[in-house]
């Protein structure tokens, strides 16, 4: 029961007139019997907040809470009475229409949802837009989230290996409930990946969410994340030169995309090695993006007070100021290209002649023009030479200290892909020279500042950063120096507990406020004079501390083998360990402290107490606490899941717990779920085991689990054969068929000598009877099969028994056949039963034979009506699908005011939807020659593809013949609405034509390129090319692309299909194309973009060539300028223009192969450097149409 101290109490009262008493005062939050014999009687009441109550099994007492009405079951106790008074044919009845209104609601229910949206579960699904996965599928396709399909673990909870029925890969990211990422990092992540289509950014396929469970649905990368495999120094040698130098390339696009290229502009925020996955072509995938940020418009950076991010990668003035923007990203991929290129952590890193991270080393091997050193060794035969120092001097650019000397990702892509002059960088952020040097104690060594006074003021975790006396690994360290896990959890050195001048070297944690000490070394070998004392590793491998005269203090005293290069590497799970220098296999570390815990103390004396908790092997496996030789308590054996007496330790949020036991060894352990809670297991110095937590609130640790738990937990309290019930008085008595071996002694509370069989054995005709909810017995004496789900004997006296209500095992004990209970189980019940559930059963069954069949027969008649593929086009679209009714009052009815175009496809409307969002509406003509096929084809393009110059497809309406595609609208409708009206096209100066012709360049290249669809767009052309707000150029109708695989670049056609003017020579002839198709045709839209002109149609009085040949004739009479529109006179750059008109003739030449491709348009667009000279053109003359020899089968637009 609560605590009493704030109460109120009568005896003489009811429990009704109690319960009507609390009713009376607001204040009142309980009442109870106050005492409980004979039916209970008096009245206790509670006031203020219930605190301090347990759950006791088998108790009696009852306390009634206070509640809301509409927490209350009001239905009474009418239940009872009513099931009594039904018949069978009357509950045979209610069943069946209970199974057919659930059915009919169930299915009303789906097509709500799909309509309107369900509960906050629907909404978060409707939210994303985005496929989602029902939990029972993910939990089969990761064999329940099997150990053994784990990959790894990061803040957002673990990640797991799946593979769905069709053989498809997945990838499941399961939020943890403890995580620090809660619902706004996992809706964040979905919304943007969403929303993201790009080669080079991890492709999420779905999403559960069901109940508490929240998990993110991705492709499935074989070779995991970039840090597993370049950090490794055997698997590094897997990323040869053009390896590297590609995955840097992509990293670039993929960032260039999230800062330019994408619809939403997007900050990573946490861009590093182990955010890149691997495909199985090495194609680097951006992942990670629960931290990322959008910005609408042109903003490009902001602030936050909750800085997020990896030590080593975040850029100096997010880190200490908390401002971030695309620099900050920019920074970060400095680094990542600094780590790719020399295969070693910025973070960590070590050179013998200064103290710099990664950055400072590469900065001084610039500046002395020495960065072929800092190459990977394990690519000496396969880099070369100018892409290596090209990649270090950009990385160099990236890394600049002010964020405004940084270059954006377009310039990166720029440099990375041409070969111009780069200019010089300036001294990189976090450029420190760390001080290892040896001081005379932790508080007054003196580290290392930044040169800049500028960071002077930095943050304590950014000066963590610059100035950390030392990295996670070293050989050698001293009193003053510490060394620090990578992820700054941990931290080892020298120290003084409490206020004892005694010295030891121990580690403790490093985040918070209160100095905890989880391992000691030394622990019975204080030090009271530090000087010239250090701790290293010397030969063969084993840690040492040794004092001014060399002598060993303490030592490891241990190595599994000799080792070459021995050195000491604290981890982030605050193990301590001796290893090769280049070995990070776990199975072969020379030493390791998880090996030799030692009690976390609080007092001044760490020696070694009375007291050991381990892992007894003797027989079954079981933990055991001992004084001395003295046994006190043991858990239990181990039953998989966990310890039979141990009911405390289930499986819970914040660790996991496994025993491990085979031939060689015995042990238990247990990890942290979630890197960001902090727990603590040890053992104090009164004997008992107990397990904290840090509570980041009250900034102090909080008890979570103790044992022994009470009485019954001491070992042989009730001798052989007896039970302990901490719930009975006396908590002793003896198992059932058992009674007390000395009954005098037992009475005076004597147990010891235990209970005996009422019955003794004869050992040919005994049989066995069934103990539940108990404490297993110790298996000190003990034999086991670990065959099947195992087998378990006793042989002796058994001992130590406890009951655990609810939570213990089944114990089979040996009785005499006398004493085992051989009347079975009640024939007549089961049967009854059985016949019952029989016959519900058939019935439900026969409902749902007969409602399924009426179902089929409504979808038959469907699609016979036409009706039934509509649906199916839906669900196979992926597309918000609108209702007829909302795009008909959207358009006005469809209204000839509200048309705004006609195309093959059919008109096309402006309209306004209930929320005042503009859309416009594509309708397909029932008369078009462009029939389900364009429409489909076009929709499932768009639907997967995300970019800032490509039209956005909100969605589709598909209704009886209807067919329609709901766009955003674009209020300046088509390019060549203005570009080739006299009036109109003075609106577009030089800077926004060329702005333009960029914008559908990076449109063409991610089609081509970057997209996960390879796609060819095969009608390019001005009317095709739609102008927002500012004149951003989107790239739409992609009814007649074209979609390839892997590296296919081109493909053969019997149905030509495009434009006059913009089809390539060998697609309107031969019906080839490829995606140099779309560069021919984006050559001749950039001349007409140049001039203002019409390539179809062109006249000129001096020859008969269309543009193209004109523009031919000027460029080969350097006359190019002549071309330009005489609107630009007064704003056009002369270098822009001509290098434009240039890339336009090489985009247009006669050979499919000589014509660049769009990655390199776009880089010839951006840079100056030399272009070549194009060769002669096809389609000059309007009289070679009359030569082409047209496929009859042709029809061209």
């Amino acid at each position: 029961m609560p605590d009493s101290q704030f109460t109120w109490f009568n005896e003489s009262l009811t429990l009704e007139e109690c319960q009507a008493e609390c009713l009376r005062n607001c204040s009142c939050m309980a009442y109870s019997n106050l005492d409980i014999r004979r039916g209970g009687s008096g009245c206790l009441l509670w006031f203020g907040d219930l605190v301090d109550i347990r759950l006791l099994p088998g108790e009696e007492q009852i306390i009634y809470i206070r509640m809301a009405a509409s927490e209350l079951d009001s239905k009474g106790k009418k239940q009872k009475t009513l099931i009594a008074v039904l018949t069978s044919t009357a509950g045979i009845i209610l069943l069946g229409l209970s199974l057919i209104l659930f059915i009919w609601k169930r299915k009303k229910n789906h097509q709500n949802l799909r309509n309107e949206g369900g509960g906050p579960e629907e909404s978060h699904k409707e939210d994303l837009e985005l496929p989602m996965f029902d939990l029972s599928t993910v939990t089969r396709a990761t064999n329940n989230f099997s150990i053994s399909n784990k990959l790894g673990e990061g803040g957002f909870g673990p990640v797991y290996r799946g593979m769905l029925e069709d053989g498809k890969e997945i990838a499941v990211k399961r939020l943890s409930r403890t995580s620090t990422q809660g619902l706004d990092e996992f809706k964040n992540e979905v919304i943007f990946i969403a929303k993201l289509q790009h080669r080079n950014l991890v492709k999420l396929l779905g999403c559960c969410i069901q109940g508490e469970e929240k998990m993110l649905i991705y492709e499935y990368m074989p070779n995991r994340s970039l840090d597993l495999i370049l950090f490794d120094k055997r698997k590094g040698k897997q990323l040869d030169w053009p390896k590297r130098f590609h995955i840097i390339n992509g990293i670039a696009r993929g960032l260039l995309y999230l800062h330019q290229d994408s619809r939403l502009r997007i900050i990573h925020r946490d861009l590093k090695a182990s955010n890149i996955l691997l495909d199985n072509d090495m194609n680097p995938k951006i992942s990670d993006f629960g931290m990322a940020r959008s910005f609408g418009g042109n903003e490009t950076e902001a602030n936050t007070q909750r800085v997020v991010g990896t030590y080593g990668y975040m850029s100096p003035e997010y880190a200490a100021d908390g401002l971030f923007s695309v620099k900050s990203d920019v920074y970060s991929f400095g680094v990542l290209v600094l780590e790719i290129v020399s295969g070693q952590k910025n973070r960590g890193f070590h050179h013998k002649d200064h103290h710099h991270n990664l950055l400072g080393h590469a900065w001084i091997l610039h500046k002395e023009s020495r960065c072929l050193e800092l190459v990977d060794t394990n690519l000496v035969d396969s880099f070369y030479l100018s892409e290596a120092v090209r990649s270090i001097h950009v990385a160099l650019l990236c890394v600049q200290q002010s964020p405004e000397d940084r270059p954006s990702m377009s310039s990166v892509v720029l440099m990375l892909g041409s070969e111009g002059v780069l200019p010089p960088p300036k001294q990189p952020g976090f450029f420190a020279e760390r001080d290892v040097r040896a001081a005379e104690n932790t508080s007054s060594s003196k580290n290392t500042i930044l040169d800049h006074a500028l960071y002077v003021a930095l943050k304590l975790f950014i000066v963590l950063e610059s100035i950390t006396t030392m990295q996670d690994t070293t050989d050698v360290i001293t009193d003053g120096q510490t060394l620090i896990s990578s992820d700054g959890s941990f931290e080892l050195g020298f120290f003084n507990p409490g206020n004892s001048k005694n010295r030891y070297v121990g580690i403790w944690y490093k985040k918070i406020t209160a100095f905890t000490v989880v391992w000691v070394a030394n622990r019975d070998n204080p030090l009271t004079n530090t000087s010239g004392t250090v701790l290293k590793v010397i030969q063969p491998g084993i840690l040492a501390l040794l004092n001014i005269s060399n002598a060993v203090v303490w030592s490891s005293n241990t190595s599994l083998r000799i080792a070459q290069n021995p050195v000491a590497q604290l981890l982030d799970s605050g193990n301590l360990v001796v290893k090769e220098a280049n070995d990070e296999n776990p199975d072969k570390y020379l030493w390791q402290s998880f090996d030799y815990p030692t009690y976390a103390f609080t007092c001044e004396d760490p020696g070694t107490g009375d007291y050991t908790y381990h892992v007894d092997p003797t027989g079954y496996p079981q933990a055991v606490l001992r004084r001395g030789s003295v046994e006190l308590y043991r858990t239990g054996p181990w039953n998989g899941v966990g310890f039979s007496g141990f009911p405390g330790l289930k499986n819970n949020s914040i660790y996991t717990f496994e025993l491990v036991f085979d031939t060689n060894e015995a042990f238990y352990h247990y990890a942290l779920r979630n890197k960001a809670v902090l727990s603590r297991f040890l053992l104090n110095q009164s004997g008992v085991t107990q397990r904290w937590s840090w509570v980041d609130r009250t900034q102090g640790w909080v008890l979570y689990l103790i044992a022994p738990v009470d009485d019954c937990d001491s070992y042989k309290q009730c001798g052989a054969y007896g039970s302990c019930d901490v719930g009975n008085s006396p908590k002793c008595g003896c198992l059932r068929k058992f009674i007390p071996r000395v009954t005098e002694e037992w009475e005076a509370a004597d147990w010891s000598n235990g209970c005996v069989r009422k019955t003794a054995l004869d050992c040919k005709n005994d049989g066995f009877l069934r103990y539940s909810d108990i404490k297993l017995p110790d298996t000190n004496y003990s034999r086991y099969k670990k065959r099947g789900s195992g087998c378990l004997l006793w042989f002796g006296d058994l001992v130590d028994i406890k009951v655990v209500p609810g939570a213990g095992q089944d114990l089979y004990i040996r009785m005499a056949s006398s004493e085992v209970d051989s009347n079975g189980k009640k024939r007549k019940t089961v049967i009854a039963v059985l016949t019952s559930l029989a016959g519900i059963i058939l019935l439900a069954l026969s409902l749902i034979l007969s409602f399924g069949k009426r179902k089929k027969n409504r979808q038959n008649l469907r699609k016979k009506e036409g009706q039934g593929h509509e649906k199916s086009h839906e669900e196979k679209l992926e597309l918000p699908t609108y209702d007829f009714l909302t795009v008909e009052q959207a358009t006005n009815g469809f209204s000839v005011s509200n048309k705004v175009g006609e195309g093959g496809f059919g008109p096309v409307y402006w309209g306004m939807l209930e929320d005042g969002k503009e859309i416009a509406v594509k309708r397909l003509s029932r008369t078009s020659q462009q029939g389900l096929d364009e429409f489909k084809n076009e929709v499932i393009f768009i639907a997967k593809l995300q970019h800032r110059n490509l039209v956005k497809l909100s969605g589709c309406c598909i209704q009886g013949d209807e067919k329609m595609l709901i766009y955003e609208y674009m209020s300046n409708r088509s390019l060549d609405s203005i570009l080739f009206d006299k009036a109109k096209s003075k609106q577009l100066d030089w800077p926004m034509r060329f702005h333009i012709i960029n914008g559908i360049a990076r449109g063409l290249l991610y089609l081509h390129q970057d997209s996960r669809l390879r796609i060819i767009h095969r009608d390019l052309k001005a009317s095709n090319i739609l102008l927002d707000t500012d004149m951003n150029p989107k790239i739409s109708d992609f009814g007649t692309a074209r979609s390839f695989a892997g590296n296919e670049t081109e493909a053969n056609t019997v149905r030509v299909v495009g434009t006059y003017g913009y089809m390539s020579p060998e697609y309107a002839v031969d019906g080839l194309f490829s995606v140099k198709s779309d560069v021919y045709s984006f050559g001749a839209l950039v001349l007409e973009t140049v001039s203002g002109q019409r390539n179809r149609g062109f006249h000129h009085k001096d020859h008969h060539h269309n543009l193209l040949g004109h523009a031919w004739i000027l460029h080969k009479e350097r006359r190019s300028l002549e071309l330009v529109d005489t609107n630009l006179v007064d704003s056009f750059y002369f270098s822009e223009a001509v290098r434009s008109i240039h890339v336009a003739l090489l985009c247009v030449q006669q050979s499919p192969e000589d014509r660049p491709s769009m990655s390199s348009v776009v880089l010839m667009l951006g840079s100056e450097g030399v272009l070549p000279p194009p060769n002669s053109l096809v389609f000059c003359r309007k009289e070679m149409f009359v030569l082409l020899k047209i496929p009859a089968a042709a029809r061209i637009q």
